[in-house]
């Protein structure tokens, strides 16, 4: 049995399986999957780090396709938002409008003690949340404990304040979303009060790569490195690559000041994801 060292430096024992559903969840089919988990296995030895076994993984993903190599990298990508104009945030929004919510962007809502910046409120089936969303550029740690009680604090002092008629605006509760893990503190005392939680695994079903896939609402990081690129594509309001895709090319020349023939090779990547 081999044992590799996670990123956190804990030690745990070299899954194959994993190494399946990283594949599976980039878009390979059965035998591409077993084929990269064999490979992969071959190649392990003991105290492996996990970056060295992601990167193997990497490699053999885009000698089968560029577009396995782009989903793959879908974590890296969205750790790669600019946190100083708040675009994980305003990703997080065009997430929850496609999955069906109305959305409101940067509200601020008067508590009992004091007034909070709320990232994100969000409306569906009648039920209303205020949304926090915690950005991580080091995406393998996790979101402790702390930040699930602050939201808790934050979610009770405004639920007072309707209570006692300050405000008349009612909230359901507070949905805290990450790019991370959370711990299993954090979780044990978000299920005690009932608050909501999407990580990047977590809920099953209902996490943060879930919500992303399965709307295929992937980040405009996820088609280059250019970090000089990815800026001019943000701050013309193109996040996603949806909204890539559904700007017009002539527009986007105005907007991003680039050639026709860069633009078209960008949206024709886009399509391939």
């Amino acid at each position: 049995m081999v044992y590799i060292i996670k990123a956190n430096g804990e030690k745990e024992k070299f899954d194959k399986h994993k190494v399946y559903r990283t594949c599976f969840k980039a878009g390979a089919d059965e035998r591409i999957c077993n084929e990269i988990a064999d490979y992969v296995e071959n190649k392990v030895y003991e105290g492996i780090k996990t970056k060295k076994i992601f990167e193997l993984v990497y490699r053999k993903l885009s000698e089968y396709s560029g577009d396995f190599m782009a989903r793959y990298k879908l974590r890296e990508a969205i750790a790669r938002l600019n946190p100083e104009n708040n675009e994980f945030e305003k990703y997080i929004c065009r997430i929850l409008k496609f999955n069906g919510y109305q959305v409101e962007w940067n509200r601020i809502i008067q508590g009992v003690c004091i007034e909070h910046q709320i990232d994100c409120i969000a409306v569906k089936d009648r039920k209303k949340y205020l949304v926090e969303c915690k950005h991580h550029i080091k995406f393998h740690r996790c979101t402790d404990l702390d930040v699930v009680m602050k939201c808790w604090a934050v979610l009770e002092d405004i639920i007072n304040a309707y209570r006692k008629r300050i405000i008349d605006e009612k909230f359901d509760n507070i949905w805290v979303i990450v790019n991370t893990k959370f711990s299993e503190h954090a979780k044990k005392y978000a299920r005690a009060k009932r608050l909501k939680l999407t990580g990047w695994n977590y809920p099953p079903g209902e996490s943060l790569s879930s919500l992303i896939s399965d709307k295929i609402c992937y980040p405009i990081t996820i088609l280059t490195n250019s970090d000089k690129i990815i800026e001019r594509f943000t701050k013309s309001g193109i996040l996603t690559l949806g909204d890539l895709l559904e700007t017009r090319t002539d527009r986007l020349q105005k907007k991003l000041n680039l050639s026709q023939r860069t633009i078209e090779k960008y949206k024709k990547l886009a399509e391939n994801i």
